[in-house]
Formats: C-alpha cells, structure tokens, sequence
C-alpha cells in the first residue's frame, strides 16, 4: 500500500536510506518533512515508523493512501507490459 508519512523536521539521507533497505519497501520518496512510502505488506510500515523514531524523527502523521482508478489502470497496464519483454 501507498502510506505518507509526515515528520517535525526533515530525516537526514542516512535515515533515507536506511528505510529503502527495509525489506518490503518497494519505493520511497522524500520532500522537505513529508516521506512517501510504497510497502508491499501492512507490516512494513510499523517497521518503517519504528526505525523513524528509533533515529530521533518526530512523527506528527502516518496515512495510507488508496490510489484513484487511473493510477490503478496505469498500474495494472504496465505490469502487463514487463511480462511482453
């Protein structure tokens, strides 16, 4: 699932990093105190905001986001596609 989750302050690169190599976090992106996650199971993001807190970042909000019918047909069409390679 998509999960945004919004910190104090911005998270330093190292802590960035640390999250993308959480196994189940299939993609990350991060703009000034908001962090955007993609994880393949629920699970993975109480692991995510542990190792947040755990590195000094102070949470204020975690949402989990539904994606709109458009980007699940973009979805759905692309991973048809890979299986065309």
């Amino acid at each position: 699932g998509e999960v945004v989750i919004r910190t104090a302050e911005p998270v330093s690169a190292t802590v960035m990093n640390e999250l993308r190599t959480l196994p189940g976090v299939e993609q990350l992106s991060a703009r000034k105190s908001t962090i955007d996650l993609r994880v393949a199971e629920e699970d993975v993001l109480s692991s995510s905001v542990a190792l947040l807190v755990n590195r000094g970042a102070a949470i204020r909000e975690v949402t989990s986001r539904t994606p709109g019918l458009e980007e699940l047909y973009l979805s759905i069409v692309s991973e048809a596609g890979d299986g065309d390679a």
